[in-house]
C-alpha cells in the first residue's frame, strides 16, 4: 500500500499542473483578437494593382503547324521549355494542339509578348523541306501526274528513284 499511496499523490500533483497549463492556453488563444493586415496597406492603391496583374500570359492557338515547342521557343526564347509549358497547361496534350487552345505561359519566362507570325512557324516546323524537280527549295511538286515526254505524251510504268 505504501507504494500506492506515494504515486497518487504524485499523479495528482502532476494532472492538476497539465490542467493548469492547457487552461492557461485556451485562456491566451481567446483573448488574442485576430490578426489583420494594417490599415496603411489596406488603403494604399499600388497594392491592388500588384494582385491584379495575371501570373500566366495567355496565348490561343490560331495558326496551323503551331506546337507546344514552336510556343516556347517564341515566348521563352528556348525550345526546350515545352515540358514546363505542359506541366503549367495540365488539361492539354503537349502531342495534340488545335485552334482555339489557350496556352498558359509563366510570365517570369517570358523574354517576348508580341504575336506570333506565320512565317516563324513555318521556319520551325521539323519537318526539312523537299527540293522539288525544279531544283527549288520549298516549292510542292505535284508526283500525281506522270512525266511528260519531249512529244508532250505522258509516261506510265515504274518511277525513277535513283536522283
Amino acid at each position: 500500500m505504501k507504494i500506492r499511496m506515494r504515486r497518487s499523490p504524485f499523479l495528482f500533483v502532476i494532472s492538476l499542473a497539465l490542467s493548469f497549463v492547457l487552461i492557461s492556453c485556451a485562456a491566451k488563444e481567446a483573448a488574442q483578437p485576430p490578426a489583420e493586415a494594417p490599415p496603411s496597406e489596406q488603403t494604399r492603391p499600388e497594392a491592388a494593382t500588384e494582385q491584379a496583374v495575371p501570373t500566366y500570359f495567355v496565348h490561343t492557338v490560331t495558326m496551323q503547324g503551331e506546337s507546344l515547342s514552336i510556343i516556347a521557343k517564341w515566348y521563352t526564347g528556348d525550345l526546350k521549355n515545352w515540358g514546363i509549358l505542359a506541366q503549367h497547361n495540365p488539361t492539354i496534350n503537349p502531342n495534340r494542339i488545335f485552334k482555339g487552345n489557350q496556352i498558359q505561359i509563366p510570365r517570369d519566362l517570358m523574354v517576348r509578348e508580341d504575336a506570333m507570325t506565320q512565317s516563324f512557324v513555318d521556319e520551325s516546323q521539323p519537318h526539312a523541306k523537299r527540293k522539288t524537280a525544279t531544283g527549288k527549295q520549298g516549292e510542292k511538286s505535284d508526283s500525281k501526274q506522270p512525266a511528260a515526254t519531249p512529244e508532250g505524251v505522258p509516261l506510265f510504268g515504274p518511277k525513277d528513284y535513283s536522283k
